[in-house]
This record gives structure tokens, C-alpha cells and sequence, in this order.
């Protein structure tokens, strides 16, 4: 990792100030690059960002030395281009070979879609990464399953950034309740509950308490008998996915202990970017993915919910970009009613803080590269930055300067810093934003 040395990582130390406004002030430090930065603080609540520690296994099955040789051969032959008919159906005679391990079948998954996305068989390409992720039922983590994912994105809707992770949630909203007598007691007087969530928006529904089914049936039995020591057997299971991409996986668990959409309530966060589900799977949402979108511009989001027989019901949550999920949900949480048909949700316009923070979060790593290069002259360099800069309509930064109380005054620091800040592209709310971000440098150094 670059700047190791004296350098801890960006230890970030972040305070919003007027988050309802469009002047936003933060504060991070930068430490030494050996540890992620952690910062997960929303616009109006402290709760960090849940991290999936979760870790992937890797296959340790000997695999025959042949085998891996024409597995090799067959991917470089992709990557370069050449030969592209003779290295699918290289790929299709290894994904035959029973010796081919689980991990190195998915490699060849892989390299076979690339292969045929290149012949121009794209919809091939698609199936090829659904069958890769059907192969993994559930929610358990595989090797290859983030570059999967991000295929199936990127095939579909040409976007195949990392997808969000969810989190669990805590608190007991309305709905949570309406939702929750879709859950009746088993003969035994115990409950299952089962959720199934593709995408979450920026602000965690635990803030909110959209899903806390557990929590609402616990609440109810409370206030049914409130002098009685209510113990509630609750099965509660929660398998929440980065997005839509993860839904091949889900559609091939079979077993008690995988997620079905077949007995849970299954939500779909959807944005018109990255969570916009694609058509394909329209049968799986309670409209068309079309006809959702259809609801959405700057100042509206919608939800709605379609009823099934003998299962929970399947709920869509959606807005015009990621950043306003929350402010959807937020509403939605609220109801006292399950909306059958869309619901309008009205926004109001402009940029929100969190669009504004999420987005300069992205540009840390290049910030840090600036600091460290300055400390390579000074190392005991230390101070304030405070940068001060506009967003126009287009979410382009069309003027960043130095503001006058900032206390690192090294001129090529500085440019640096601007640099970054010009390069940053925000959403377009047709509208311009000023923003004001001090940002406070020190080198902490590790101690022996």
C-alpha cells in the first residue's frame, strides 16, 4: 500500500454541522494506510456504518497441474483476444471436467461469459454469471463472488461498481407492526420471520425500524399482557444483499437454511443507477421495473407492495437516486397501511449532506496521497485545511478555493488538495450548492 512508513491510516474524526442546509462542515484526520478507513456517520444520527467482517475462504482442493494449465491458457487467451472460439469451447470442455475444483469452475464461469460478450452473445454472457451465482445458494460468501456480482451489474445495467452493504435494524417502526401480521404464531405458539433485502438505502433501516418484525410481535405481546413475563420463541432471520445482483442465488436455495423468496418478505431497494432492477426480472417485483421507474424524477420516489397467497408480501422501495432512498423509506416506515398500489413519495430538491459527505469519502485516498507526498519535505507537517468550494447543476465542482482560516499554507499542498476537489462529480439536482469542508492533518506516528 502506498505511504507506508510513518503514516498510520486516515483515522477520521467526522462532525457535521447544519446537516439540514447545504453548508457542511467535517473534520478527519489522516493517520498511518495499514487499517480501512471506518466512517459511516449519517446526516442526522451518529450510528457508524455496519462493517461485514465476513471473511472468504479459499479452496484448498489440489487441482490436477493439466487442468490448471488449460484453465490458464484458456483465460489468457480471453483477456487478450485472441483465439475467442477456440477458448470457449476450451472453457465449456473444463466446465465439463469432473477434476475441476468449485473455485476454478467459477473462474472458468467468468472467463466463459467474458468470452461470450465478446463473440456478441451477451444474453450467453448473462447466463453464464447467473448460473455462477445459482451454483452458491444463500447468503454465504465465496471467492469469487463480489467480481460476479459486479458482472451481472454490469452486463444489465452497465455498472459494475461495488454494491452497498446492508445492515440490520433495531428499532419498532408503524409499519413494522402492519408487516408484521403477515407472521401468525405456529401451533406451538412460535414464530418464524424471514426477510429478504436486495440493496438498503444510505441511512440503515435499524435507524428507522422499517423491518423489525421480531420487535413489533415482542411489542404487541407486551402490550397484550403487560404484568406477564412475556418470552416469545422467535426464529428471526435476516439476509440482507448488497443488490438485485445477488437474486440468482437466492432463487436457487432449496434448503431450510437458505433464504427463499418462496416464504419471506422480500424488499427491493431500487434507484435509477446501480439498484435499478433490470426487466428480467420483472416477474419477482409487484410492477415492472418500467413502470416503477416511470414513478421516479427529482422530486418524487414511490412505493408499493404486491400481496401473495400464503407468503409475505414483496415491497418496493424507491427513489430517484441512492442518496434519497432513506428519505422513501423514512415515509414508508410511517404508514399504517400496506400500500398495494404506488404510493408518491415527495422529495424536496437539491443535494442531500449525505451525497455531499459519500462523495468526498471517495476522494480520501487521494487526499491522503497529497498529505503524504507534502511530508515527504515535512514530516512534522500539521494544520488546518479548509476548503471551500461550489457544486453547479450539472454536480460538476465549478470553483474551489482555499478559505482564509486554514493553517496549512504550503502552496503546492494546496493544489493538490484543490485538484482533488475540482475532479469531484456530485449528482445533478439542477441547482448550484456551496459547501464548506475543513479538513485538520497531523502524522501520527506508531510507537515502538
Amino acid at each position: 500500500m502506498q505511504g507506508e512508513g510513518p503514516l498510520r491510516p486516515p483515522n477520521l474524526e467526522e462532525k457535521l454541522m447544519n446537516p439540514t442546509h447545504t453548508r457542511i462542515a467535517r473534520t478527519f484526520r489522516f493517520a498511518s494506510p495499514l487499517l480501512a478507513i471506518l466512517a459511516g456517520f449519517g446526516c442526522n444520527q451518529d450510528a457508524p456504518t455496519e462493517i461485514d467482517n465476513a471473511q472468504v475462504s479459499t479452496e484448498l482442493v489440489a487441482q490436477p497441474q493439466a487442468v490448471t494449465a488449460r484453465l490458464e491458457d484458456a483465460i489468457r487467451q480471453v483477456e487478450t483476444g485472441k483465439n475467442l472460439d477456440g477458448a470457449r469451447k476450451s472453457l465449456e470442455a473444463l466446465l465439463q471436467d469432473p477434476s475441476l475444483t468449485a473455485s476454478a469452475k467459477d473462474d472458468a464461469r467468468l472467463a466463459l461469459s467474458r468470452a461470450l460478450e465478446l463473440q456478441g452473445d451477451r444474453e450467453g454472457a448473462i447466463v453464464q454469471v447467473e448460473t455462477l451465482l445459482g451454483s452458491h445458494p444463500g447468503s454465504k460468501h465465496f471467492e469469487s463472488r463480489s467480481t460476479a456480482e459486479r458482472r451481472l451489474s454490469k452486463l444489465l445495467n452497465n455498472d459494475d461498481r461495488e454494491p452497498r452493504q446492508p445492515t440490520r435494524e433495531e428499532q419498532v417502526a408503524p409499519m413494522a407492526g402492519v408487516l408484521s401480521k403477515f407472521f401468525p404464531p405456529a401451533a406451538n405458539g412460535s414464530y418464524s420471520v424471514r426477510i429478504l433485502v436486495f440493496g438498503r438505502p444510505p441511512e440503515s433501516s435499524e435507524t428507522l425500524g422499517t423491518f423489525n418484525i421480531a420487535g413489533a410481535i415482542r411489542r404487541a405481546a407486551e402490550d397484550a399482557c403487560p404484568l406477564c413475563e412475556n418470552k416469545v420463541r422467535m426464529d428471526n432471520t435476516h439476509s440482507g444483499f448488497s443488490s438485485w445482483t445477488s437474486l440468482p442465488m437466492v432463487l436457487a436455495a432449496s434448503s431450510s437454511d437458505n433464504p427463499s423468496l418462496a416464504d419471506s418478505l422480500t424488499v427491493f431497494y431500487f434507484d435509477l443507477e446501480q439498484l435499478r432492477v433490470p426487466g428480467r426480472y420483472d416477474r419477482y417485483l409487484p410492477l415492472a421495473a418500467d413502470q416503477i421507474a416511470s414513478y421516479l424524477h427529482p422530486e418524487q420516489g414511490v412505493v408499493v407492495a404486491k400481496l401473495r397467497e400464503n407468503a409475505p408480501p414483496i415491497i418496493v422501495i424507491a427513489a430517484p437516486r441512492w442518496g434519497l432512498l432513506s428519505e422513501v423509506e423514512r415515509a414508508f416506515s410511517e404508514m399504517t397501511e400496506l400500500p398495494t398500489e404506488p404510493k408518491p413519495i415527495a422529495l424536496t430538491h437539491g443535494l442531500r449532506s449525505s451525497e455531499i459527505r459519500n462523495t468526498i469519502r471517495a476522494a480520501y485516498p487521494s487526499l491522503r496521497q497529497c498529505y503524504e507526498k507534502h511530508l515527504e519535505k515535512s514530516p512534522e507537517a500539521a494544520g488546518k485545511f479548509i476548503v471551500g468550494f461550489e457544486i453547479d447543476d450539472r454536480g460538476a465542482v465549478g470553483m474551489a478555493r482555499m478559505e482564509p482560516n486554514s493553517t496549512l499554507t504550503d502552496a503546492e499542498l494546496q493544489q493538490c488538495f484543490l485538484g482533488v476537489v475540482r475532479g469531484l462529480s456530485f449528482p445533478a439536482v439542477g441547482g448550484k450548492t456551496t459547501v464548506t469542508y475543513p479538513i485538520e492533518l497531523r502524522p501520527n506516528r506508531a510507537t515502538n
